[in-house]
């Protein structure tokens, strides 16, 4: 009987190479068949009736299905009582199913009666774990049987209720020939469980890997808005990156003011002038209190023109500005409340996706509370900057015989405001004591121990007259006494107009530095520690001569340091710049100023005072 040929039938059995395309390799005559087969019974689409077959038993204890002459026990052998589905193909017309084990017949939905017309000759089209389908010549059995050398692949189908089916093919072609074909041994296990649990993992990996994307980025985002000082530049960094997780061009932000009950204009991106004056002029026209606003504190409005919470000023304003979607979320605070509210804008229809929205959200959290820790911060620097304003001196004294400009200026927005001070004071025969000291630290504290100490120097300087030291020693031992502060810097010198003689005495503070006919120096006597260090304050004062037409000036750190840059450079390029300062002393400290602060903000407070001897 030629191979192929039931008993009682006229043509072969195929089994598609399609079905054998998930070859996965695992192929072995040595295999482990000692586990049991747990996997349950799948039913795969055959496509058309079957010839006559017989089941023949054998002593494995698994039924076999002969569809031909076994060339030997050794046939048996191979498919017989394995756990796994089991079949031998052979070359004959491109794939003919000779031999096949009960759990085949299983798992390939063949009756365990074998009625006539019940066997199929292919099998539905498979796919591969990418969900492309197969090649026949490219499955494990078109591999085996043409190739001759083992093959292995994983293979989804449908199965007769149209349900994803994974099987494990295994295909390794045998040395054996039955009517000059060759054959072919093919394993198949159902993993459908298994690669479910796979997909399962997969996207589990997924979802951790997009979170821990998301964290990420929310990090780096949240990073760079320590960086920024101002409240409006804080706003417009928060809008940036909204509009990156967002997807948005336009952002508006507002803040409210709780003495006028409104909301106004606090920054914006992606506006010009124009725009941002007419959402100035027509103040919140979204602005519906908690009816907007959701559980989570945003709002979605995907069309303008039809949403109700839309009035029509908004729609207006849209219209002039070229936006038809917003997304609006809330600045809460940390206690529950809200400090304002931010506004994407969209040109077209648009509602951001949850994600992005749950992103957004999270991100105005962190904003929102880092908001209200600058308001408040630049709500004490404004106090601080008013009492140290109030504190210092408000008018020049005029002396005789000598010309004095002062500058001040607070640090950059965003910085604390420090403690430094100058004072000019008449004293008895003429003379005159001119100060300048920072006191250690930031904020309301410093400002209030700037003029705690401004008064107690200018107490002194009355008393104890043209002795620096002395004013200085008692300014130390005051300090510590009282506890105002745990250092500070002073220098204060007395100055004769009439002869140009000084003395100076210097509690860690920068040189001062005079520019005369010798050139420009800094004077560097009477020098010790800062005040506030040791319990008995005490140096040798300086001397100097201020000849006429000579220009001193005296000035706190501010002005010689700059992050990056050492303070000994920020000295020597003051030196340059004084011997090219204008004779007008005004005009001199206008001169230091631009050069020392180009962009026209200090890092740090800065303090500066000019003598000039006259003629």
């Amino acid at each position: 009987m030629a191979l192929g040929d039931a008993a009682g039938a006229g043509r072969p059995l195929h089994v598609p190479e399609r079905l054998s395309a998930g070859a996965y390799a695992r192929i072995s005559m040595n295999r482990d068949t000692s586990r049991p087969s747990s996997v349950p019974p799948r039913q795969l689409p055959w496509r058309s009736s079957a010839p006559h077959l017989r089941t023949v038993g054998d002593a494995g204890g698994g039924g076999v299905l002969d569809l031909g002459l076994l060339p030997d026990e050794l046939m048996r052998e191979v498919v017989r009582g394995h756990p796994e589905a089991a079949f031998v193909v052979s070359d004959q017309d491109g794939g003919t199913l000779v031999h096949a084990n009960a759990r085949a017949a299983e798992l390939f939905g063949l009756p365990a009666d074998l009625l006539p017309g019940l066997v199929a000759d292919r099998f539905a089209t498979p796919y591969d774990r990418n969900g492309e389908p197969v090649d026949p010549a490219d499955s494990p059995l078109g591999i085996a049987l043409r190739q001759r050398i083992p093959a292995r692949a994983s293979l989804r189908y449908a199965d007769a209720q149209d349900r994803a089916l994974w099987l494990d093919i295994t295909c390794r072609p045998l040395d054996t020939t039955v009517d000059g074909h060759n054959l072919v041994v093919c394993y198949a296990d159902d993993i459908t469980a298994a690669k479910g649990a796979e997909r399962a993992a997969a996207a589990a990996n997924r979802e951790l890997s997009a979170q821990l994307a998301d964290i990420t980025r929310l990090h780096e985002l949240t990073e760079a808005l320590g960086t920024r000082g101002t409240v409006e530049e804080l706003l417009t960094e928060v809008l940036r990156a909204g509009g990156l997780l967002t997807d948005a061009r336009i952002g508006v932000a507002r803040l409210y003011d709780p003495a006028t009950g409104t909301l106004p204009l606090a920054a914006t991106i992606g506006l010009d002038d124009a725009a941002r004056t007419a959402l100035a002029d027509w103040g919140d026209t979204l602005n519906h209190g908690d009816t907007l606003y959701g559980a989570d504190g945003s709002a979605v409005i995907e069309d303008i023109e039809t949403d109700p919470r839309c009035t029509p000023q908004f729609r207006e304003i849209a219209r002039a500005i070229g936006f038809r979607s917003v997304y609006c979320v809330r600045l809460p605070t940390a206690d529950g409340g809200w400090l304002g509210n931010l506004t994407w804008a969209f040109p077209d229809l648009n509602r951001p996706t949850r994600r992005q929205r749950r992103l957004t959200s999270t991100y105005c959290r962190f904003a929102g509370q880092l908001l209200e820790t600058n308001q408040l911060h630049e709500q004490q620097r404004r106090i601080a900057t008013t009492l140290q304003r109030s504190l210092l001196l408000e008018e020049i004294p005029a002396i005789p015989g000598l010309d004095i400009a002062a500058r001040f200026f607070p640090g950059a927005s965003g910085m604390d405001t420090g403690g430094d001070w100058y004072d000019v004071i008449p004293l008895p025969d003429g003379q005159v004591g001119i100060a300048i000291g920072d006191v250690m630290g930031k904020g309301v504290q410093a400002a209030t121990v700037m003029g705690q100490l401004r008064t107690a120097l200018r107490s002194f300087a009355l008393l104890y007259g043209d002795r620096p030291t002395e004013v200085l020693r008692h300014l130390n031992a005051l300090t510590l006494n009282m506890g105002l502060t745990d250092m500070a810097t002073v220098v204060y010198l007395v100055l004769d107009p009439r002869h140009g003689r000084a003395r100076l005495a210097n509690a860690g503070h920068c040189p001062p530095l005079l520019v005369d006919r010798s050139g420009p120096r800094y004077l560097d006597g009477g020098h010790h520690v800062p005040i506030g260090v040791v319990p008995d304050w005490s140096a040798p004062e300086g001397e100097f001569a201020l000849d006429p037409g000579a220009f001193l000036l005296l000035y706190t750190d501010g002005l010689v340091e700059r992050r990056g840059v050492s303070i000994q450079a920020g000295l020597d390029r003051l030196l340059t710049l004084a011997v090219a300062a204008p004779a007008d002393l005004d005009h001199a400290c206008n001169h230091l100023v631009d050069a020392c602060l180009p962009d026209g903000n200090a890092q740090d407070d800065v303090a500066l005072l000019t003598v000039k001897r006259a003629f």
